[in-house]
């Protein structure tokens, strides 16, 4: 599992995932021929996702009891933030950004059931780590 930085795109919640996760979205985009996009439209569906994603973060950290696995609002917004930071990588070459994982478990997000997410992330070779020490 990995523990996924948003900060960087305004969003305060860190999204735990499956680091093959990260994959299948880069796969999904190059067999949907997403490269093939223009500019113009690569950066409106990155800004819209983007808008979006805003919008339910401030939800989730006002209603904090709404961000739980099987909630399907919350459920989309942690895939969504997965989206996101793909949609990045893939379109515009920005790199995707861990957090090491002694570093942050506050505010961690998962909407997976799977309990070993609680042990916390570990890291992937090739992609940046932040450490936040608070």
């Amino acid at each position: 599992m990995s523990a996924l930085y948003m900060g960087n795109y305004g969003i305060k919640t860190a999204v735990l995932t499956s680091h093959e996760k990260f994959g299948l979205y880069i796969s999904g985009y190059e067999e949907d021929g997403l490269n093939q996009w223009p500019e113009l439209r690569k950066q409106y569906v990155f800004e819209r996702v983007k808008a979006l994603l805003l919008k339910e973060d401030a939800y989730f950290n006002q209603h904090l009891d709404q961000a739980v696995s099987g909630n399907k609002r919350w459920d989309k917004f942690c895939d969504d933030c997965i989206e996101l930071a793909t949609l990045d990588q893939y379109f515009f070459g920005k790199p995707i950004f861990l957090l090491h994982p002694d570093s942050y478990m506050n505010g961690i997000a998962s909407n997976s059931l799977d309990p070993l997410w609680m042990s916390g992330p570990d890291l992937i070779g090739g992609i940046p780590v932040l450490r936040r020490d608070h």
